[in-house]
């Protein structure tokens, strides 16, 4: 089974993070999963920022925080949509991002893994903040949905390029 695992990260990652996805990992690949997507980890970040940095194609918005994360976003979808499970960490209300990945993986019928057990109900605002960010980004969702319709038509493409890496990574 691949597993993306979503939680509360918040940026700069600190020892205290990196060190909660990395033990998730690691539990994780020892009781059930075969592969796991760890978003903090250092092979995980690199590969985002080449995204980034290859579908970003507005040069004035290179450097943008609100068009890199949502572009980064994309790449954590599509990493996302390329596992079996997600696992929620237990503090992943308290992070919009994580929020929104759970709504998507449901949406796309993932199986959900909560790390403490719990029935959720969200409210649409959880989920439109999470996908589109907050009253304060949305001067920039212009911006991200010109740069959505770019990546869209490269959407299988990305997709394979995602696969075919992840592949190389377990047989390698």
């Amino acid at each position: 089974m691949r597993i993306y695992i979503s939680g509360k990260m918040g940026l700069p990652f600190d020892d205290e993070i990196k060190d909660k996805f990395g033990a998730t990992e690691k539990n994780l690949l020892d009781e059930m999963a075969d592969y796991v997507v760890n978003p903090v980890s250092d092979e995980y970040r690199k590969e985002r920022m080449s995204f980034i940095f290859a579908y970003v194609i507005f040069p004035q918005y290179l450097h943008d925080d609100i068009v890199e994360r949502k572009a980064g976003k994309i790449f954590d979808i599509t990493r996302l949509c390329g596992c079996d499970a997600i696992y929620m960490l237990k503090d992943w209300r308290d992070s919009p991002d994580a929020r929104a990945e759970h709504a998507f993986a449901k949406a796309i019928g993932l199986k959900i893994l909560y790390e403490e057990e719990d029935s959720v109900d969200m409210s649409v605002k959880d989920v439109v903040e999470g996908l589109i960010g907050s009253a304060e980004e949305k001067g920039a969702r212009k911006v991200f949905m010109k740069l959505e319709r770019v990546l869209k038509r490269d959407w299988d493409m990305i997709l394979t390029v995602v696969r075919h890496k992840e592949k190389g990574a377990q047989h390698g």
